[in-house]
């Protein structure tokens, strides 16, 4: 992808983004999307905002972007791009971190949906499966600087097999970020046997869920839920 700026994705509110937003969350009983597939052959990434309603940067730089994108000062060059600024559109309009519960936990599609989230997750996980790449985009409460999560090393294991660890961390690594942690879902099961807890599909979140189905998937956390 291209533009006219070397960081296009600015992630603070403007008046187009501000349209875009409320139009698009307008209905927490819809989600919105936007895609686009160049005729050059290549890579499949979709880039999620706001699984937590209170992490705002990334839906406003999803909306800008989307907005660079369909006014053409951002060309994609090749590939597949998919855009999901608002991925729990209730939890947004609520300002809250979650609508009925964390979306970012117990990330499997249900044909018996128990809650909002649920069925969030039961139109947003085909849409993560029909690509190759994933970018979740998050923020965090207290100040602090921007850092990357990825996944386990390569691995035929039960929990969490996983052969594509060398694209993932090259996602992460293209980022710019100083630090990279890795293995979320082994130190989440660490931490549920200490509680003597079983190891259930509660630590599943939007990046498990890519891996299970093949993709990869990188978790970055902005900086400060406000901080521009």
């Amino acid at each position: 992808m291209s533009g006219d700026s070397d960081f296009p994705f600015r992630a603070g509110p403007s008046p187009a983004t501000e349209a875009w937003l409320a139009h698009a969350t307008g209905n927490p009983e819809v989600l919105t999307w936007r895609s686009w597939a160049a005729l050059t052959p290549g890579p499949s990434l979709v880039v999620v905002g706001a699984v937590h309603g209170n992490e705002v940067c990334g839906a406003h730089a999803l909306a800008r972007a989307i907005d660079d994108l369909q006014h053409g000062r951002l060309v994609l060059k090749r590939g597949r791009l998919t855009l999901v600024p608002v991925a729990n559109p209730l939890a947004w309009r609520q300002c809250t971190r979650e609508g009925e519960r964390n979306l970012n936990r117990r990330f499997v599609p249900r044909q018996d949906p128990r809650d909002y989230e649920d069925r969030v997750t039961r139109q947003l996980a085909p849409v993560l499966a029909a690509h190759e790449a994933l970018l979740d985009l998050h923020s965090f409460h207290t100040p602090g600087a921007p850092f990357a999560m990825v996944g386990p090393r390569n691995n035929r294991g039960q929990r969490e097999p996983f052969m594509r660890a060398d694209e993932e961390m090259a996602l992460a690594r293209a980022l710019g970020v100083d630090r990279i942690v890795e293995g979320w879902l082994e130190v989440y099961d660490r931490a549920a046997r200490a509680r003597g807890e079983t190891p259930d599909e509660e630590g599943i979140g939007t990046n498990e869920y890519m891996r299970s189905q093949g993709g990869y998937a990188v978790t970055i956390e902005c900086g400060q839920h406000d901080d521009p």
